[in-house]
């Protein structure tokens, strides 16, 4: 294993290092990039276009095809962001090079990756397809919309690779952009396979949906704010491309791998998001009953002699930190990592509970969810803060 930084000059590697990475290099798949929909693209280039021109000088050593992650184009009049601004320059970097070296590269422009086909497969906490699917189930109540969702899974996506470089002729390296993009699938669809695994789940119109969603507090829906109105605009596109004839259910394939995700996908995305959902709710619960019960423990002490609102927090983050309940479940790490962390946010309120206010380096995340415990508390620890 050769460990490297792409956006710095033969990726960080002493001279010799990179002539012999490339003298053992068969084909290269280069999938490293800055992804920022927020910074400008001068923020973003040494990575995405610099590290892009250093992988094909290695390729160019090697003798090696290229196979390139870029994005997608944007849909509609949507103006492209600072990231899709340095994937088309990274774009046109493997087109110079194919055309005054002939290295050959395949820069594949890549729609939406979903989970794997797989069971027992993970979904990403921080896309915004999943982000709204959760704050769907979290609702109960989806969005009765004319949107599509275009969607391959990223086991899909890999064997597209492995076949591209190992099968394809050599006229698909030639340098220029092609789109690759997955089944769509209408959310009328999304929504049938959900109800296999969320039988509850109801339609409502989008402006129902959204009053529910805003009226809801917690890290989700922080989230699903961020990332609604480029979503739904997004998904409105791939809709009107639906009705023009995309086609519900038109098998996708590219160089022989099949593209396109069915009912078994997407009932096991419904009941992975239905089980995460659960586990969370089930962490919190148990997080806030121990904290509740340490805090009586303490209180109790308290009143034999103890030593004040801020060793009284002290004592319970000291004690919640061990006592905290584990998951044996799918996600149970990821849960545990979050509740020891929720022990060490009380901790630090206990040494910034000077003042009587939630300290200022907390994220939201953090703040919501301790006003949530201590809420829960004993009024001794509660008048610590200031609502």
């Amino acid at each position: 294993c050769v460990c490297g930084e792409v956006s710095k000059p033969l990726l960080g590697l002493s001279e010799a290092a990179f002539h012999g990475l490339g003298r053992r290099t068969d084909f290269i798949i280069h999938v490293a990039a800055e992804v920022n929909m927020v910074k400008p693209p001068q923020a973003l280039a040494a990575s995405n276009v610099g590290g892009t021109a250093t992988v094909l000088h290695l390729a160019a050593l090697a003798g090696a095809p290229v196979a390139f992650t870029s994005t997608m184009l944007p849909l509609g009049d949507t103006a492209p962001s600072g990231y899709r601004q340095t994937k088309a320059a990274a774009e046109a970097v493997c087109e110079r090079h194919f055309e005054s070296h002939g290295v050959p590269s395949a820069p594949l422009q890549l729609g939406d990756i979903g989970m794997a086909t797989a069971a027992g497969s993970v979904i990403p906490d921080d896309d915004a397809f999943v982000i709204v699917l959760k704050a769907c189930v979290a609702l109960g109540l989806f969005p009765d919309v004319p949107w599509a969702s275009s969607l391959m899974a990223v086991d899909q996506c890999a064997s597209l690779f492995v076949r591209l470089l190992v099968d394809a002729p050599t006229g698909e390296f030639s340098g220029r952009p092609s789109e690759v993009k997955g089944s769509l699938v209408p959310w009328g669809t999304l929504y049938e396979w959900l109800r296999l695994e969320v039988p509850a789940l109801r339609k409502v119109p989008l402006h129902e949906w959204r009053e529910a969603a805003s009226a809801r507090r917690g890290s989700l829906f922080q989230q699903l704010g961020l990332v609604f109105d480029d979503f739904a605009d997004e998904q409105g596109l791939e809709g009107e491309r639906f009705a023009r004839g995309g086609g519900d259910g038109v098998e996708v394939t590219r160089q022989g791998v099949s593209l396109t995700v069915g009912e078994a996908w997407g009932r096991q995305l419904a009941a992975t998001i239905r089980d995460e959902l659960a586990e969370s709710a089930r962490a919190e619960a148990a997080l806030a009953q121990a904290a509740v019960d340490e805090a009586a423990d303490v209180t109790d002490a308290e009143g034999e002699g103890g030593g004040g609102p801020a060793a009284v927090l002290a004592s319970i983050s000291q004690n919640l930190h061990s006592r905290l309940p584990r998951v044996p479940s799918k996600g149970s790490i990821r849960l545990a990592s979050k509740m020891r962390q929720a022990g060490k946010t009380l901790r630090t309120l206990a040494v910034n509970a000077t003042g009587g206010r939630l300290p200022r380096n907390l994220s939201f995340v953090q703040r919501e969810s301790v006003k949530h415990k201590l809420r829960s508390a004993p009024a001794n620890v509660r008048k610590v803060f200031k609502r």
